[in-house]
């Protein structure tokens, strides 16, 4: 949707320096050992021509042609380099002629104009498809989808065995994923999210999908690289506690997420996690959290309150890598959830009392009188054993009644 990809783009405005001016002065230099470049800086066209190879390009090193909208290749050209048009934020459509044999990684990642990629049927590497994503010629590996592919659904094709990392991230128009028939690596549920087979790991959130809030289900374990990356619809997520891993990255940007409760288990939390989410207000970490990477929280100005589920020595003996001041500014509240988290596990009923009432929904759950969603099904799973039963109600009851002193 246009809203995700306006928001993406002017943040990344805001981290990068792009020379804006344009003259009728044209640009060239050498792209390989045996192959040039020439920019029209007034058609915003490039070519690309002679044999060979295309160099690597790292963080920057493509400034010549960082305005680029059209791109033409020569049928000589043997290889599109590494990160070659990565933040050609205005590029449109790009085609792959018969002769490339080696695409670079990242070599059009944030392009974010970019409405589809057309691979030349005789090329015996590369393939393309109708929503304009580039393949591997078989379709067992997905590169890279176009960030401004016009499509709300996309459904993955059954041969697909590999998605490259980031090939999904900023998919700013689909609202749902699909995965067709047959696939034996991934699937995708009602809401649109895309899993590995069995839903242990969430590969890829629908940030173009309007909702406001997410319940994750639990089923899974792990939350993937990049996973909900700009995320920027998103307020409220809830991450069950059979989550024990978070990827790479995996909430940067989510701008509005306003709070997060980490699920006990964690102990790493990872480079740029959560960074640059500017309305997160309050963070619950649990006791088992070790290390806190590099820039994890890094622009979270606005983050107030740090909840921790163990005491201060404990938190002082947390490693917190650099850029990550707002955890120090915050107020910290130790050997504590926010209330409203640790009244849920066996208040069933939502009355923030833990009673008789609660035990009884337990045992009508577990003999199937009623049914759980899949929040309720954490909060009735007192012992944490993975299962809904008579031991759980048991439990509720010895605390209601003073036997036990905590769930």
């Amino acid at each position: 949707m246009k809203k995700i990809l306006s928001v993406i783009i002017v943040a990344a405005l805001l981290f990068t320096a792009i020379p804006l001016t344009a003259s009728a002065e044209t640009t060239n230099g050498k792209c390989g050992e045996s192959l040039t470049w020439t920019y029209n800086i007034e058609t915003k066209e490039l070519v690309i021509s002679g044999t060979g190879d295309m160099y690597d390009y790292g963080y920057e090193e493509n400034y010549m042609w960082k305005n680029v909208e059209t791109v033409k290749i020569g049928d000589g050209v043997t290889s599109i380099g590494k990160g070659a048009f990565f933040e050609c934020y205005y590029l449109k459509e790009i085609y792959i002629p018969k002769g490339i044999k080696n695409i670079g990684h990242w070599a059009f990642y944030y392009c974010l104009s970019l409405t589809k990629i057309t691979v030349d049927p005789s090329n015996t590497n590369y393939s393309s498809d109708s929503n304009g994503a580039l393949y591997n010629k078989n379709k067992t590996t997905l590169y890279h989808y176009p960030s401004s592919s016009p499509y709300t659904t996309y459904t993955l094709p059954a041969s697909v065995e590999q998605i490259d990392l980031g090939a999904l991230n900023l998919c700013g128009y689909v609202e749902n994923f699909k995965v067709e028939s047959g696939n034996k690596y991934f699937s995708s549920d009602s809401t649109g999210v895309l899993f590995n087979k069995d839903k242990s790991k969430i590969i890829q959130y629908n940030i173009a999908n309007p909702r406001e809030t997410y319940t994750i289900p639990s089923t899974v374990k792990a939350i993937e690289d990049y996973a909900f990356i700009f995320a920027v619809y998103l307020k409220e997520i809830t991450i069950p506690n059979n989550v024990k891993s978070l990827g790479y990255s995996a909430f940067y940007m989510c701008q509005n997420l306003e709070k997060v409760t980490l699920p006990e288990g964690i102990t790493y939390i990872p480079i740029h996690c959560f960074s640059s989410n500017k309305n997160l207000k309050e963070v619950y970490i649990p006791a088992s959290v070790t290390f806190i990477d590099f820039c994890a929280f890094d622009y979270c100005e606005n983050l107030t309150t740090v909840y921790y589920g163990g005491t201060l020595d404990q938190w002082k003996k947390i490693d917190i890598d650099e850029y990550n001041d707002c955890l120090y500014s915050a107020t910290k509240v130790f050997s504590n959830a926010p209330s409203e988290n640790k009244a849920k596990i066996g208040d069933l009923n939502n009355d923030n009392t833990i009673n008789s009432a609660d035990a009884l929904s337990v045992l009508q759950g577990a003999t199937g009188l009623i049914t759980f969603t899949a929040e309720q099904k954490e909060i009735a799973d007192v012992n944490k054993d993975g299962s809904i039963n008579s031991a759980d109600a048991l439990r509720i009851l010895q605390y209601a009644t003073s036997l036990i002193p905590s769930l």
